[in-house]
């Protein structure tokens, strides 16, 4: 539908061209016959009446002699006699005007003749003053003819009467014909086009559909042809386009974005090419057409292009999450690496299916070595591929994320419990984490096999640390239970109303409880919920009583740890065995409550709503809002779970896993309610089925016998044994891995640390003000577990045994095991302790003794220095710098704090914590650099020392 010309200069006149033509010119309304000649081939394929303008209709006819032309013109004005046919008639001619009648001239339309401006039907079409002379010239009569007949039916976009540019004619008629622009399927996306220009990403995204190649073969060589080059054009897609037209003329258009894939890989991310990638290289040119005679440098430099707007295109489709597009896409890049055998340049790829693998291979070897830079730098680059982000891949990233913190756990600085308490409280602030980290790479598979090896040593050796643990922990836990010592700063299971609840619900403002009591729930999965949980409330240390700076809070559980002895003595407020009914009536008459107040416990059968649109039962509701009522509610989800299934998988214990504790959570937040989050005891998973055959056993304790015990096995007795009676004796299991009984996904009852250490955190909706004595938490994490902290090399790094998958052997000799701790050497609690030889425990809750304190040098450092003094000036205001020290000291003991915890830690009043905040931001963030960052909720601040050493050169 368009117009070419004869080696004579005349054109072939199309439908098209002749609408537009009649359409443009006034006179021929339709109202008058008129006879119109136009000088052109005398060939006609079209219908024989057209319609233009506001609905006129034209006849079409061809006249190839003077008598043809002669017969045409008489045969239409004699037409006129009886009124029928269309008033307007084209005659199409070759014919010379000296050829024909001077009579019948003076009877056509003009007079004569008429020649048919191709160019002046655009610029009309347009609405164009004028049209650039560079269109006429430069592309011939391919760009007229087409733009004549791809013009839509509403005309092309007016552009005011200004002159019609090259650029913007072509461009216009490139998105009509390529469907981009706003010519796009309305469900399309079309990006990196504008009215003037068309990018290479909005090329590669229009290759990839069904049809497109063919759409745009389907046109005119020379139209085909045109629009290729001017694509091409460094004004337009680039010559980095000419890659992506050689694949669509050798019929590979829908692989564009999967060929840029590989094509990124080859000549962007491969620094030093081998043989190998030059061989892959050349079979990927001739895929793809060839690139004519270029230069080794201008063909590198378009093939490498291509391949980084190939990655951002795709980079959006991830972004999107565009699985049904993404999917195929990047399995067809992978089989085209290996086809183009380009696997060794394919493993550098951020995309490629193939790279994810061997990246995630890498990661295994790093783990295999224990040497924190190389783990560091192979998880940490796995992590960046795209392939992390997707469902299927970001659980293994997850994974060896978590295998990377045991490591560092592994190696780090140790600490020696020499009490009950320090036992409990390294099991909440930093051996909870390493559980943590050892269920997530134990919950899941892993088919790499470098990376399943890896997983397999690491997990043992933490195993067998976490052993060593609990062996020399039970031991002390026996001494300390058998001596009866006073628990000081121990918070015990039986004291926790009395320490814990009554001073926050008795204080000034009388605030109301929600003691969430999570049955069965770890240190380990209480540290995961709390990641969440900090994410929508401030968190406090809740225990007034306690020495030292705030951190989160271990209670001992009662023994044996089972929730007929722990649970009860929680509600109970005293040691004791019993049921719900007790725990019901007991919790209710405690005094903790205060006067005027009441309090109730719910727990399962007493959670659903009698009603649908209600997420809790009549009784339930009327205590949460009633406005004094202290509410219980115990939760059983993670308890059910771990007996009625026989593995635990890869769950991540969000508060959505929990039953209830989302809708719970809300309320407590509308009702102004502090949040107290507890379990009665922990539990251990199931991971290497050892069972120790005993009669008359529950899950990890038997009654009390005497005679010789096995390995795994401890004696309890005194006054917290509960069961059978108060003051009782027992023996229960302290090796994690045993039980008595069937088998199950996790079993209680124990005095591993898992067990007896029960978590507990307090919460308060945001800017709420808190019970008299609670302080603001920061980060409760260990350093170890922030992946932001700059690898440094332990005192004796992880050394491989034999070969390159050697397994990392633990960093110090194991200690010789502990000799059982009688009753006489623990008449007195605390010194009878002492006697026992704990294991050398990682932990990086506390600094290693030494002369100095290595903080407070490095502030000295920091405030000293010509960078620093030089930032103070730039503050332009009155600093006070006993408040800065304060502030850089605290930030770099927990390195991320609570805006106002920071402000009252510093000695800053709350209400100026944000102006405090940022003049700390323009102190320490020299040079731009994020330093001192506020995190998203815009209510914490994070310190970056390794930055910070950095900047201020120190």
């Amino acid at each position: 539908m368009t117009t070419s010309t004869t080696a004579a200069g005349l054109a072939r006149l199309t439908p098209a061209l002749l609408v537009q033509y009649l359409s443009a010119r006034p006179g021929l309304d339709g109202r008058t016959r008129a006879v119109v000649l136009l000088r052109a081939q005398p060939e006609w394929d079209g219908p024989d009446t057209l319609t233009y303008g506001g609905g006129q209709r034209a006849a079409v006819a061809a006249a190839p002699s003077p008598l043809a032309v002669h017969e045409q013109i008489l045969g239409h004005l004699h037409s006129a006699r009886d009124g029928s046919g269309p008033r307007v008639l084209v005659v199409l001619t070759d014919c010379e005007e000296a050829t024909l009648d001077p009579g019948l001239l003076a009877r056509v339309w003009h007079n004569g003749v008429r020649s048919v401006d191709n160019w002046e039907v655009v610029r009309t079409s347009f609405g164009a003053g004028a049209v650039d002379h560079r269109l006429q010239v430069s592309d011939g009569g391919w760009a007229a003819e087409a733009l004549l007949e791809a013009a839509p039916l509403d005309r092309w976009p007016k552009i005011a009467g200004g002159t019609l540019t090259r650029d913007h004619a072509l461009a216009q008629l490139a998105q009509r014909r390529l469907g981009l622009g706003r010519y796009a399927d309305a469900a399309d996306e079309t990006q990196d086009v504008a009215d003037d220009r068309i990018g290479l990403t909005a090329l590669l995204r229009w290759a990839v559909r069904p049809g497109a190649a063919e759409r745009f073969l389907a046109l005119r060589d020379a139209e085909r042809d045109g629009l290729a080059a001017f694509l091409c054009e460094k004004g337009q897609a680039g010559p980095a386009a000419t890659i992506l037209f050689g694949l669509i003329s050798e019929g590979h258009g829908t692989d564009a974005l999967a060929y840029g894939l590989v094509a990124a890989a080859l000549w962007s991310h491969t620094a030093s090419p081998g043989p190998e990638v030059y061989r892959a290289r050349g079979r990927a040119e001739l895929w793809a057409g060839g690139q004519g005679v270029l230069s080794p440098e201008e063909s590198d430099a378009r093939f490498a292009q291509y391949g980084t707007v190939a990655e951002a295109t795709v980079d959006t489709l991830v972004a999107r999450e565009d699985r049904r597009v993404l999917t195929p896409l990047l399995q067809r890049a992978d089989v085209l690496a290996r086809q183009f055998g380009a696997e060794q340049a394919a493993a550098v790829s951020l995309f490629l299916p193939i790279s994810f693998e061997a990246r995630a291979a890498d990661a295994g070897a790093a783990l295999a070595t224990g040497d924190p830079d190389r783990i560091a730098q192979a998880v940490g680059a796995w992590g960046e591929h795209r392939h992390a982000g997707r469902p299927e891949g970001r659980a293994r990233v997850e994974r060896a994320r978590m295998a990377r913190r045991l490591a560092a756990w592994l190696t780090g600085p140790t600490e020696q419990p020499q009490s009950v308490e320090d036992w409990l409280r390294l099991q909440i602030t930093d051996t909870a984490w390493a559980d943590l980290a050892l269920d997530r790479i134990e919950a899941g598979g892993e088919d790499v096999p470098a990376l399943r090896d890896a997983y397999d040593r690491l997990g043992e050796q933490v195993r067998e640390r976490r052993r060593e643990m609990d062996q020399a922990f039970a031991q002390r836990l026996a001494a300390f239970t058998e001596g009866g010592g006073a628990p000081g700063d121990l918070l015990t299971v039986e004291d926790f109303l009395d320490r814990v609840a009554a001073p926050a619900a008795r204080g000034k403002d009388r605030r109301r409880l929600l003691i969430v009591v999570v049955d069965g729930m770890t240190s380990a999965i209480a540290a995961e919920l709390g990641q969440e949980l900090r994410e929508r409330f401030s968190e406090y240390d809740p225990f007034p009583e306690a020495t030292g700076g705030p951190r989160r809070r271990a209670v001992a559980a009662a023994l044996p740890s089972v929730t007929a002895v722990s649970r009860t003595s929680l509600f109970a407020g005293r040691l004791l065995r019993g049921a719900q009914a007790d725990e019901k009536r007991l919790f209710r008459q405690h005094p903790f409550a205060g006067p005027g107040r009441a309090a109730a416990v719910f727990h399962k059968d007493d959670l659903r709503a009698e009603r649908t649109g209600s997420p809790f039962s009549a009784p339930l509701e009327a205590a949460l809002h009633d406005g004094r009522t202290h509410v219980a509610v115990v939760l059983n989800t993670i308890d059910d779970r771990l007996a009625k299934e026989q593995r635990l998988g890869a769950t991540r214990w969000s508060v959505d896993e929990i039953g209830f504790l989302g809708e719970l959570l809300d309320t407590a937040a509308a009702e102004g309610m502090a949040v107290l989050l507890l379990s009665d005891h922990g539990h251990v998973v199931d991971r290497r089925d050892r069972r120790v055959s005993v009669p008359e056993a529950a899950d990890r304790y038997r009654p009390y016998t005497e005679g010789e015990l096995d390995e795994r096995e401890i004696r309890l007795r005194g006054s917290r044994v509960v069961a059978p009676e108060p003051g009782g004796a027992v023996i229960a299991l302290w090796d994690a891995d045993s039980r008595y009984t069937g088998r199950k996904a996790g079993y209680h009852g124990g005095v591993s640390l898992a067990e007896i250490a029960i978590p507990l955190q307090a919460y308060l909706p945001f800017g709420a003000t808190p019970p008299e004595g609670w302080r603001e938490l920061g980060d409760p994490a260990p350093q170890w577990w922030s992946l932001d902290q700059v690898a440094e090399k332990a005192p004796a790094a992880l050394a491989p045994s034999s070969g390159p998958a050697a397994a990392p052997a633990p960093a110090r000799r194991r200690p010789s095991k502990s000799k059982q701790v009688t009753q006489e050497e623990s008449l007195f609690a605390e010194p009878a302790v002492q006697a026992v030889t704990a294991p050398a425990v990682p932990v990086r809750q506390a600094e290693p003794a030494l002369p100095f304190d290595p903080r407070t040098a490095l502030v000295d450092a920091l405030m000293s220095s010509e960078i620093f003094e030089a930032q103070l000036k730039l503050v332009g205001r009155t600093v006070d710098l006993d408040k800065v020290r304060a502030a850089v000291q605290e930030l770099l003991a927990s390195r991320t704090l609570p805006l106002t915890a920071l402000a009252q830690r510093a000695g800053e009043r709350p209400v100026r914590a944000a102006g405090f905040a940022a003049v700390l931001r323009r102190l320490l963030n020299h040079d731009g650099e994020q330093v001192l960052e506020i995190l998203p909720d815009n209510r914490t601040l994070r310190l970056n020392e390794p930055l910070l050493k950095a900047q201020f050169g120190l």
